[in-house]
């Protein structure tokens, strides 16, 4: 990635359809596409190749500007004020990144379903009645049949 001409990060947002921000990266060169995989994997966002650039979905400057600096990927900068960042900064800009993604609205696993994982973790022994707590077969079928999210629902 190269810097402009006044030595700063080629950085900028747009406002795409439905007003969703875009963090636009330009001036980039060389494995594109493996930066563009290195940087949705660090960010935990989704990007596209767009022109001599990439695109980076959300508002994003402030966290892919500081994983550009740490990665030491730009060419071209103008040479800062301060000291290069310690590895404490490092260690909070990464809580920071981590941080302004959002939470899951719902969970994966329910927690009967962890639990249900772990007894036959646990346990190794495979047996339907075993794992559910039943009594008998047919209960521990009633179970697993329950556990579906679609069983009441005509297919």
């Amino acid at each position: 990635v190269r810097a402009t001409r006044k030595g700063g990060l080629p950085l900028s947002v747009e406002k795409r359809r439905y007003g969703k921000p875009v963090t636009i990266l330009e001036n980039c060169g060389g494995d594109v596409p493996g930066l563009l995989a290195a940087i949705k994997a660090a960010l935990g966002t989704g990007g596209t190749l767009h022109g001599g650039g990439l695109e980076i979905q959300g508002s994003l400057i402030e966290q892919l500007s500081a994983w550009l600096l740490r990665a030491g990927i730009v060419r071209g900068l103008a040479k800062p004020a301060r000291p290069h960042e310690s590895e404490e900064d490092a260690a909070a800009a990464d809580a920071a990144v981590a941080a302004a993604r959002p939470p899951r609205d719902r969970p994966r696993w329910s927690a009967e379903r962890v639990a249900a994982a772990t007894r036959t973790a646990t346990t190794g022994s495979g047996s339907l009645a075993e794992a559910s707590g039943a009594r008998n077969p047919y209960d521990a079928f009633c179970a697993l049949w329950r556990g579906w999210p679609y069983w009441d629902q005509d297919w």
